[in-house]
């Protein structure tokens, strides 16, 4: 079995919750409590509720009665957790019977349109379709500041079928203030600042994290409940007891001082500032860019072709909003790439940069030939003694130089390497992992752009000030810093 995941910070929270009464939160209106008569439970588990985490009648997705309970606290706005939410459906897929998602609503107080995002899935959730309207609001965050949110969850409400005037009418029910309130209270109480959050049988992850984070939590957590049965455990009491178990280990690694977590954080979002100089090589879109694709590349690196390929697809599917930038970054186990890169540099003098990016990628197996980039030269039409010429050129050594000076500044270690508006990728990427980012940074530049009336490099710099932001939220588990947050919408969660 793999050792547990301790919560560290949220211990203390979890002694109250285990031995005490839960203390009050002041930015919690606790009367909306009991303000209101909440509508009765709709799904039903033969699993008895825990009341260090209680399922309650939150909605569930999944088995009601299976092994392994993951409850998820959420905001409607914040697009972590639409992330965190994508990976949930991956776990459905994966484990099947075997897992039940439990959902708390989170709205963070500077995500203005998440309490009635909340709202519009419980109400949506009246006539049976939560979930369904769960996955439209994710999937039409960008537009909750756009419209008017009535209008907009009616249309959405329309669009799934259900029967609209009682969907408004649900909509204004006050009980659903305090179905919110009670679980941001909960949440509180167990130390949540930010979105989103899960806990597997009580194992806590922080944060939008990969999918193998999950699969090592589950998979110990179904071992645990197989030991556990086979030693005589009523069914009934698997939630109960195993979150109790897990409560119980956390406090105790934290009394004893364990390592937190033994189970690894996914590495940071990493997020740098890549200037663009005028004499860098730039394709795609030239005025009106959301996006810039900053590529690290040494031309003898068979990863680097495929990562171009997949480029040249990117271009192709986004000729207006994406524009794409060279750096060079030859390797020094590739003999024949700092040449390469020269010649690239020499072509691009007589307006062939790109031309001789393609011949050299595709002639990659050749650049050991002598003479090879004299006759790719050729090849393309060149005037050959000027080729020759700035190919040798100092100042050309030295571009090649600065750039791969600047791109180990921005931890460039090997290639090939790319910031998608200064967003790091590693590695020759899947183009959907590409094409996931840009969706979400056009989203973003969109934004800002019609905010702050910015275009061009001032859009640039601000987008990438956004996702540094952003990745300092993602750090802190979600939870912003001060200095993070614009006036009307936080650039984090």
């Amino acid at each position: 079995m793999s050792p547990r995941l301790s919560p560290g910070s949220l211990c203390l929270a979890l002694i109250v919750l285990l031995f005490s009464a839960c203390s009050a939160s002041p930015t919690v209106d606790r009367s909306a409590l009991t303000s209101a008569q909440e509508p009765a439970p709709k799904q039903k588990s033969s699993l008895v509720d825990s009341d260090l985490l209680p399922v309650a009648d939150s909605y569930i997705a999944g088995n009601l009665d299976a092994a392994v309970t993951i409850v998820v606290f959420s905001d409607f706005q914040c697009p972590f957790c639409a992330r965190g939410g994508q990976t949930l459906d991956q776990v459905r897929k994966k484990y099947g019977d075997q897992v039940r998602v439990v959902f708390k609503h989170f709205p963070l107080p500077f995500h203005q349109q998440a309490p009635a995002a909340s709202r519009a899935a419980l109400a949506a959730g009246e006539q049976g379709k939560f979930w369904q309207m769960h996955d439209l609001l994710y999937a039409n965050m960008q537009r909750f500041n756009q419209e008017d949110m009535g209008g907009l969850t009616s249309s959405m409400a329309e669009d799934l079928g259900l029967d609209v005037a009682r969907f408004q009418a649900d909509m204004a029910n006050p009980a659903y203030d305090a179905i919110i309130a009670r679980d941001l209270t909960l949440g509180q109480d167990l130390g949540i600042r930010g979105t989103p959050q899960f806990f597997i049988n009580g194992r806590h992850i922080k944060g939008a994290q990969p999918l193998a984070m999950f699969e090592a939590v589950i998979a110990d957590e179904l071992e645990g409940v197989r030991t556990a049965l086979a030693e005589g455990l009523d069914p009934a009491l698997v939630y109960a007891k195993r979150l109790e178990a897990n409560f119980e280990a956390a406090i105790e690694d934290d009394r004893k001082g364990a390592p937190v977590p033994v189970i690894q954080k996914a590495p940071s979002r990493v997020v740098h500032m890549v200037p663009v100089h005028s004499k860098d090589a730039v394709k795609g879109a030239k005025t009106d860019y959301l996006v810039t694709i900053v590529e690290y590349s040494s031309f003898q690196c068979p990863f680097c072709e495929r990562g171009a390929a997949t480029l040249r697809e990117l271009e192709a599917k986004y000729p207006k909003n994406v524009r794409f930038v060279f750096k060079h970054f030859p390797l020094p186990f590739h003999q024949h790439s700092e040449p390469a890169s020269r010649a690239a540099i020499a072509a691009g003098e007589q307006g062939k940069f790109w031309p001789m990016y393609d011949l050299l990628y595709a002639r990659q197996r050749e650049l050991s030939q002598e003479g090879i980039f004299e006759e790719m030269a050729e090849q393309l039409g060149l005037k050959l003694g000027k080729f020759k010429e700035d190919m040798a050129a100092a100042a050309t050594v030295d571009r090649v130089k600065q750039d791969h000076a600047a791109g180990s500044t921005v931890g460039v270690r090997g290639t090939p390497g790319y910031f998608v508006n200064g967003v790091s990728l590693i590695g020759a990427k899947p183009i959907a992992e590409f094409v996931q980012e840009i969706d979400q940074q056009i989203e973003i530049a969109t934004r800002i752009k019609k905010e702050k009336k910015l275009k061009g490099e001032a859009l640039y710099a601000a987008v990438v000030e956004h996702n540094k932001a952003l990745a300092n939220a993602l750090e802190h588990g979600g939870e912003p810093t001060p200095e993070a947050r614009p006036s009307d919408e936080a650039p984090g969660d």
